[in-house]
């Protein structure tokens, strides 16, 4: 029998999926960390963490890989990479807002501003970066999708074994 996990183009893709898997996860981390400060944007980053390594992990990383998930997986990577640039929009807005002095959208009176702009560069870079690897992790999880159903169908045909 000849089995999918043997396959030198099966263990490539799978490893640099997991790679980017692993570093668009701690890249997530680090930004929810980051947005300590707006609880809505803290929790709604935390459920798409949550998210991201369920579908994940079922869709590249365990024993028997499901399309499904990996699709699922996909679109969650797609919506939090649409969410980095809203919120790296949303960071230069601020950062403007400081520049020219209005102030307006923050409660607190007096505001420190070497503080304010150097949280607020550090999410735009966290989310570009974030942006940068979820590329990469769509690029590799769709061609081991891909790998896997090709393999799915020749199992169908031949009788080859998929764990």
């Amino acid at each position: 029998m000849n089995c999918i996990q043997n396959d030198d183009l099966y263990i490539f893709l799978r490893r640099k999926a997991i790679i980017f898997y692993t570093v668009s996860l701690f890249l997530g981390f680090f930004k929810a960390l980051l947005f300590i400060f707006n609880i809505l944007v803290f929790c709604f980053s935390t459920i798409l963490i949550l998210l991201f390594m369920f579908f994940g992990y079922f869709g590249v990383i365990s024993g028997k890989p499901s399309l499904v998930h990996a699709d699922v997986y996909i679109g969650v990577i797609f919506f939090s990479s649409m969410l980095d640039f809203l919120i790296s929009f949303f960071c230069c807005y601020y950062i403007y807002k400081l520049a020219i002095g209005n102030l307006h959208y923050t409660h607190i009176k007096k505001v420190d501003y070497y503080y304010s702009y150097s949280i607020f560069s550090l999410v735009i870079a966290f989310c570009l970066l974030s942006t940068i690897f979820n590329i990469f992790s769509i690029y590799y999880t769709r061609k081991f999708k891909k790998l896997l159903k090709s393999f799915s169908k020749k199992n169908e045909k031949k009788n080859l074994c998929l764990v």
